[in-house]
């Protein structure tokens, strides 16, 4: 009879404990997933252009990350495709990729981040000539990509103005 009762409050025991862990575990899930969907990406501004080499352009522009949340957040990567836009149309130029040190963001603040878009000279001579034509000289560069961050896929899709 004693073994009997034993063993249901142990197993009463090990259902509070599972229930407990699971109930943790989806907080940790939700809070995070939630805190994640608090990161803000805006455009930054363009600092710096020079040659790589013959072909290639490398272009700095800055994107600005807002952390509204009350947790540290961390990018581990992130990656896009850079398109020139010119009378409504989106051209691919070239490519952003950090892939090397973490980027920390702390709790309800912001960051700019630079990053080096190696964009493939042809395609810019193409982009501006397009731009030209339509009477357009303000360029729009579009970053379309993704951002690891804390382990989850964030989007990236900002537009910055090039004068």
């Amino acid at each position: 009879m004693i073994t009997r009762h034993l063993n249901q409050i142990i197993i009463k025991t090990g259902e509070v404990i599972l229930l407990s862990a699971g109930g943790i575990l989806a907080y940790t899930i939700i809070s995070k997933s939630t805190a994640l969907s608090r990161i803000i990406f805006l455009p930054g501004k363009v600092s710096d252009i020079f040659f790589k080499s013959w072909n290639e352009l490398v272009m700095t522009v800055g994107i600005i990350a807002q952390n509204t949340s009350n947790q540290k957040m961390i990018i581990k990567s992130l990656a896009a495709n850079v398109y020139g836009i010119s009378a409504g149309q989106k051209y691919h130029i070239g490519n952003i990729s950090i892939f090397d040190d973490p980027i920390e963001i702390n709790p309800n603040s912001k960051i700019q981040i630079d990053l080096d878009a190696t964009l493939q000279l042809i395609s810019v001579v193409s982009d501006l000539v397009l731009a030209f034509q339509n009477g357009n000289i303000q360029q729009t560069i579009l970053l379309d990509g993704y951002a690891n961050v804390d382990n989850y896929q964030i989007p990236i899709n900002e537009k910055i103005s090039v004068p």
